[in-house]
């Protein structure tokens, strides 16, 4: 930011000479935000635009704290009396400022949304603010500028995605593949909004071929409803015999399939059948949806919220896997030792984990975010946390 000032500053302020104090004071803030916003950006997928605003309005009131603050430290030194009066004059700048920055937050554009930015990006917009500030606007310089955001927009706009597989910390499955993007739940309200979104987001993700609702319960369904406000979502999978009426209610306007034993859904080349439900028992965990994905020679059980009885119906079909997603969080009342063997994973993966019964298996609340890329040649486990 300091750096962004010295050396765009003067460049802005040209020969202004009318108003200089509030020119100086919006182009002292644009100056850091220009400097700051890419490394923003690359870090946390967000961008502020009224933080302009607010920072133009805060910043002759920082004047006159922080200096203000100094003095109160010496004083307390000399007379805590004095001290205090310093105090109660600081208070009202600070409490401003405070003020302004609640009300700020509350603005529209405070916290925008944007896909993560790609290294050779970032290099870019700060090659273009290099350029600016140093006056480096010659024909050789933009052309070469131009060449370079070509290269990388037509590298990201050709490039096509392995098939992966996320699991995230908040009981949601995020797939992507050549042919498109499917989430499988969403976690509760909560991390729908300020979890799954932001990392759809910084995935670069603006539209969802599919959105799986395995069952009713608020932990897993109660995120898609915000994720529906802020993603495209083509259509929902709805296990048979779906109870929450209202969450159906919430989601009309979009493509809705109920899925049921034996069914099957396209994916460009990954197979997808549905195991369950088989509407046979009455619990509503029972009732998930359990999926199994095929592609190539890699395959992975999903098996929402299941226990027992369901996974002992489960025992005369195909669920041999490589990758196994424990049923109902890795809890005791889904661990069905008989099940494990028949289904023989190479790889556990616990979302939270209550009980810890797997051994060696990976769980999100330790590991974070699990990816697994797969490919032709094979597959490739990756953790946020090593």
């Amino acid at each position: 930011a300091c750096l962004s000032i010295a050396l765009l500053f003067k460049k802005m302020r040209g020969r202004i000479k009318k108003g200089r104090f509030f020119f100086d004071l919006f182009f002292v803030t644009f100056a850091a935000w220009l400097g700051t916003f890419p490394l923003i950006l690359f870090h946390f997928g967000r961008m502020t635009i009224s933080g302009i605003l607010v920072n133009i309005l805060i910043l002759p009131l920082v004047s006159v704290i922080l200096p203000g603050g100094l003095i109160l430290v010496l004083v307390g030194f000399i007379s805590l009396g004095l001290a205090k009066i310093v105090g109660l004059i600081l208070f009202c700048p600070a409490w401003l400022l405070l003020k302004i920055v609640l009300i700020g937050k509350m603005l529209p554009l405070s916290s925008v949304i944007l896909p993560h930015p790609s290294i050779p990006l970032v290099i870019l917009i700060y090659l273009f603010i290099f350029m600016l500030a140093v006056g480096l606007w010659r024909r050789l310089a933009l052309i070469g500028c131009l060449i370079l955001a070509n290269l990388i927009i037509w590298h990201y706009a050709l490039a096509k995605p392995e098939f992966e597989m996320t699991f995230l910390d908040g009981n949601s499955i995020f797939i992507q593949s050549p042919c498109g993007n499917m989430v499988v739940d969403a976690g509760d309200e909560h991390y729908g909004e300020f979890g799954l979104v932001p990392f759809l987001v910084y995935k670069g993700v603006g539209r969802l071929s599919l959105v799986v609702a395995t069952h009713s319960d608020i932990d897993h369904i109660g995120g898609i409803t915000p994720l529906m406000r802020k993603i495209k979502v083509d259509k929902v999978i709805l296990p048979k015999g779906f109870m929450n009426k209202e969450f159906i209610e919430s989601i009309k306007g979009h493509g809705i399939l109920e899925v049921k034993t034996g069914d099957r859904i396209e994916f460009g080349k990954a197979k997808i059948e549905i195991l369950s439900p088989s509407l046979k028992l009455r619990d509503e965990n029972n009732n998930s949806i359990v999926m199994r994905i095929e592609l190539g020679q890699f395959s992975c059980l999903l098996t929402g919220d299941i226990k027992k009885e369901a996974e002992a119906q489960l025992l005369g079909g195909n669920i041999t896997s490589d990758l196994l997603y424990a049923p109902n969080h890795g809890g005791k009342a889904s661990y069905l030792p008989c099940f494990i063997k028949k289904v023989n994973p190479k790889i556990v993966i616990v979302q939270g984990g209550r009980d810890e019964v797997y051994q060696n298996a990976l769980y999100t609340k330790k590991q974070g975010a699990i990816t697994i890329k797969i490919n032709e040649k094979g597959y490739k486990v990756e953790s946020y946390r090593k």
